[in-house]
């Protein structure tokens, strides 16, 4: 599915589902120590040195060669007048090579004191969490690497097995999606000429102050550590108003929202790849009008599906699925809205980076930056770092004017702290 969503993403706008973690820190951090960190970390992990192929059967994998000479991810230095612009162009523009995944920015202003440090990863071998992890053990084994044998599972086999099993996970899917297609779910259209067109990002962080009183009014709304239903709920009844064009009545959403598949204490161990699973939330005009009810709706349906297993239905049907042609899954995926949904929506919670320094630096803040698969072509993505919450808005060139960007961002930050 990941590498499907890539290729529909490249195909329409000449880049893939890349996406990037951010890094802003208090102080400037040496290239050279960088790079010569990377290149060891690049002999100690070959897998960063792999590449997607296809084995007789089909089935795609990773491909590990002991005699290829390991590639070193790229470092590169900027010294630009706006740093949010080049980090805007770092994501859109650094892994346009199929074969490349990993990719560093070290940025420091010109006349000013902000530092970052950027690194744009390929989802095809990591996810969100995943790539947190992988920063944060180049952080705490910078000299030697001893440890990092004991980082990755072993090699699995295909999974093409359990037929049986897997296609009665495929009619519990296809019953749970065309109970939510029985209205069509277009939201925001994709511009007409999508070719080379980037990524824009609006970004808002909260003080931990309000990061504390969001919490409290998601626990309020939702109960405790239910910040995502909360949030989603904001977000979806604000888009309506502000988005929903002249006839809001009509539209009906649905919102993919990734969860994370892993078990917590095997992080490290499979950190590479991406294990995400989605739940499906399917809302209506009528839930628009209280923000409390909403949120209980999604709660329901997230009870409901998790009871149903259907993140666990979807990565069985995925499983079977992996062996037909990117050139087969791309349409059905772009035919299937349902799939891809209304807008993106993803809440890492509380980071896997767990240094609170790189290289030396002080880490004031960390957040991801994401391309969204087109369509939909935009979304909301929420991570939480040293008590600090972030919300990024991500969305194609020209889906959005600047005016309903800064009125969508405005509203969400004055709506999520009122409660």
């Amino acid at each position: 599915m990941i590498s499907a969503l890539d290729h529909l993403t490249r195909k329409s706008t000449g880049a893939g589902t890349a996406s990037q973690i951010v890094l802003q820190l208090d102080s400037a951090i040496s290239e050279n120590d960088l790079k010569t960190s990377l290149k060891q970390f690049a002999h100690k992990v070959p897998v960063i040195s792999g590449r997607q192929v296809r084995d007789l059967n089909l089935a795609p994998y990773w491909r590990i060669q002991a005699e290829m000479p390991c590639r070193v991810p790229k470092v590169s230095i900027h010294h630009p007048t706006s740093s949010r612009a080049c980090l805007a162009e770092a994501v859109n523009t650094s892994l346009l090579d199929r074969n490349e995944y990993i990719a560093f920015h070290i940025l420091h202003q010109k006349d000013s004191d902000e530092h970052f440090l950027a690194m744009t990863f390929d989802h095809r071998l990591l996810d969100a969490r995943g790539a947190e992890t992988l920063l944060d053990t180049i952080q705490r084994y910078p000299d030697g690497m001893e440890d990092c044998d004991k980082l990755f599972s072993p090699p699995e086999p295909a999974h093409l097995d359990n037929w049986l099993d897997r296609f009665r996970a495929g009619q519990r899917v296809n019953r749970a999606l065309r109970a939510m297609a029985k209205a069509p779910i277009e939201f925001l259209s994709l511009p007409d000429n999508m070719r080379n067109r980037p990524f824009r990002f609006a970004t808002i962080t909260f003080s931990e102050e309000e990061t504390g009183i969001i919490s409290n009014n998601a626990c309020d709304h939702a109960g405790y550590f239910m910040l995502m239903p909360y949030v989603l709920a904001t977000i979806t009844q604000l888009l309506h108003e502000v988005l929903g064009g002249k006839d809001p009545d009509k539209l009906n959403y649905v919102v993919p929202v990734s969860i994370d598949m892993r078990n917590p204490d095997r992080i490290k161990e499979e950190m590479f790849f991406n294990h995400l699973s989605f739940l499906f939330f399917h809302l209506l005009p009528q839930d628009m009008a209280d923000r409390k009810s909403l949120t209980q709706k999604i709660m329901r349906q997230m009870y409901d599906q998790t009871q149903s297993n259907l993140p666990r239905d979807l990565h069985d049907v995925n499983m079977l699925m992996r062996i037909a042609p990117l050139c087969v899954l791309t349409p059905i995926m772009r035919k299937l809205r349902l799939i891809l949904g209304s807008f993106a929506f993803s809440c890492v919670g509380d980071s896997a980076y767990k240094s609170r320094t790189f290289m030396g630096a002080k880490i004031l803040n960390l957040f991801h930056m994401p391309r969204v698969p087109t369509p939909p072509g935009f979304g909301f993505f929420l991570n939480k770092f040293n008590g600090k919450l972030n919300m990024v808005l991500s969305y194609v060139d020209g889906m959005l004017t600047d005016a309903q960007v800064d009125e969508v961002m405005q509203k969400a930050r004055q709506r999520l702290i009122d409660g």
